[in-house]
């Protein structure tokens, strides 16, 4: 390519652009243009450009930052020769076209110069005019493919993109046929966080931290990102994702997708409920706290909630029975009476710190003490059992002995008796085995995490929200009904030994004038120690 000597000698600029378009993914990228700049300079002889000019920017559109500063300098003198890999890399656009042609037209641009060919304001501006439309209309017919293509993907019922977690793109059947599939690996542990969630046990913050410390749970790998734990903006954005019920929005539009749905639209929706956030509700107003978990008393039918607006516009939330199953006379009953009970409950079982730090220290000497005891009771198990099974095995060998091939010595009634009796015999050891195990298990049931529970439940009830109350009720007791305006319940085992030793626990505390925060010191332990009931015994 013959480049006019004149022209080697005026200053000039390269330009190298990187588009984000799908059409010029098989153009060189910015390492490649430089060099091809660099090697069209050093062949030709002429100087290194004096500023070069890149971008990673489409150039269908006007409004690109390099490129109006390239042709700025131009007009200014700065440069007067423009280096570039092709027309197609300066312009998509007939804005951005017309006004590089026009400079070169006028000559303040004296040549644009590419590794194929040089462009010069003599030459026959329909050439230069054609290239530009060429490059214009290639990516107009290319746009126009992508939209048909995404048409026909989206009428078929596959959401075009990169699949939610949960599921993986595959591209086996090739271009333009790819399809959603479930992930193997994280499809079954995406439904799992999403039952937790539907529990109403659980915030966000908490299923993150049983994901990620516990499930140690990986993300799927991207092109620019490997695996990482799952982030709380992630977790959110499946909370919030309707393709995991079989819906997708796209380009304003909302599609039925053939992706196998991991939830159902109601348990969608529920779950919107608990975020706070709107989606298709069911006939009642809000979830409460109380709902799905508390009965009628007279008739058994689930206990139901809505909100009314008195004639001062103040709001109030009231309980009452479903009557589905006929006539019930009970009425209704206005929630903050009902978290009134609540809290009275509460602080039935509410302790000061001293007594806690105790009753975990008495807990841990009576676990320390109980598994001695166990081990003691274990070994002499331990040898019966296996003097049960040693008896069984003789009795086998006496039975299938030549001196008893007739019955002689062991007859089949007798064998049938003796053998009935030593199974009892080891029926019965393996369940004394099995009740050892759980008394133990007891002891971790009235653990720091029952007496921690016990010492803050009052001020989590106070000032937490609806999944906090949920969660607290469901600790301190089961089988919720209400009759007569007032809401009764199963409180558990360990809650009802702390509600008898809270009396006990005060009289000591107040006797010494003690506060609900006092420390526990050595006194305070003697004292504890000295009281019967405390103890237990």
């Amino acid at each position: 390519m013959y480049i006019p000597e004149h022209l080697k000698t005026l200053p000039s600029g390269d330009y190298n652009r990187k588009s984000t378009d799908d059409s010029d993914h098989q153009v060189a990228s910015l390492p490649q243009q430089r060099v091809s700049s660099e090697k069209l300079h050093k062949e030709n002889g002429i100087p290194p450009a004096i500023k070069a000019y890149e971008e990673s920017m489409s150039a269908k559109k006007p409004g690109r930052p390099a490129f109006n500063q390239m042709l700025d300098d131009v007009e200014t003198g700065i440069i007067s020769i423009i280096f570039a890999w092709d027309l197609s890399r300066l312009s998509r656009n007939p804005i951005d076209s017309g006004r590089l042609s026009w400079l070169l037209q006028r000559g303040v641009l004296k040549a644009i110069i590419t590794p194929f060919r040089i462009y010069l304001p003599e030459d026959n501006v329909i050439i230069m005019s054609v290239e530009f439309g060429q490059s214009n209309q290639f990516l107009r017919d290319h746009s126009k493919n992508v939209k048909r293509g995404l048409q026909d993907k989206l009428t078929k019922g596959w959401r075009p993109g990169v699949a939610p977690e949960g599921y993986l793109n595959d591209s086996s059947l090739g271009k333009g046929n790819n399809k959603v599939i479930a992930d193997p690996k994280r499809f079954k542990l995406i439904r799992k966080m999403w039952d937790m969630m539907l529990t109403g046990n659980y915030t966000v913050p908490q299923i993150l931290k049983i994901v990620n410390e516990e499930w140690k749970y990986k993300m799927r790998p991207h092109k620019k990102m490997g695996a990482r734990p799952m982030s709380r903006a992630g977790l959110y954005r499946i909370f919030t994702n309707t393709f995991y019920y079989g819906h997708y929005e796209y380009g304003g539009g909302w599609f039925e997708g053939k992706q196998t749905p991991m939830i159902t639209q109601d348990e969608y929706d529920r779950v919107q409920a608990i975020l706070g956030r709107k989606g298709k509700q069911r006939p009642k107003t809000r979830e409460f706290s109380f709902t799905g978990m508390v009965f009628c008393g007279e008739c058994g039918c689930s206990i139901t909630a809505e909100e009314k607006v008195n004639r001062y516009g103040s709001r109030y939330v009231y309980y009452h029975c479903t009557k589905k199953k006929g006539k019930c006379s009970q009425g209704s009953v206005e929630l903050g009476k009902l978290e009134d009970q609540v809290e009275e409950v509460l602080s039935k079982v509410k302790i000061p710190e001293a007594f806690k730090d105790w009753a975990i220290k008495y807990l841990n000497e009576l676990h320390d003490k109980e598994a001695q005891e166990q081990l003691l009771v274990n070994s002499g198990i331990d040898d019966s059992y296996k003097d049960c099974i040693e008896r069984v095995n003789n009795l086998i060998k006496l039975k299938i002995s030549p001196m008893n091939t007739e019955g002689l010595v062991l007859s089949d009634e007798d064998y049938q008796s003796q053998m009935l009796e030593l199974k009892r015999e080891k029926q019965g050891l393996e369940q004394q085995m099995k009740v050892l195990g759980e008394r133990v298990d007891r002891w971790e049931e009235l653990s720091s995490k029952t007496f921690n529970f016990a010492r803050y439940a009052t001020y989590h009830f106070e000032h937490g929200g609806l999944l906090d109350k949920k969660e607290i009720l469901q600790t301190i007791g089961s089988n919720f009904i209400i009759q007569d305006r007032k809401l009764r319940l199963q409180v558990p085992k360990p809650y009802k030994v702390i509600a008898e030793s809270k009396a006990e626990a005060d009289k000591i505390l107040s006797g010494l004038e003690f506060d609900e925060s006092a420390v526990l010191t050595p006194q305070l332990a003697h004292l504890f120690d000295q009281n019967l009931t405390l103890r237990w015994e």
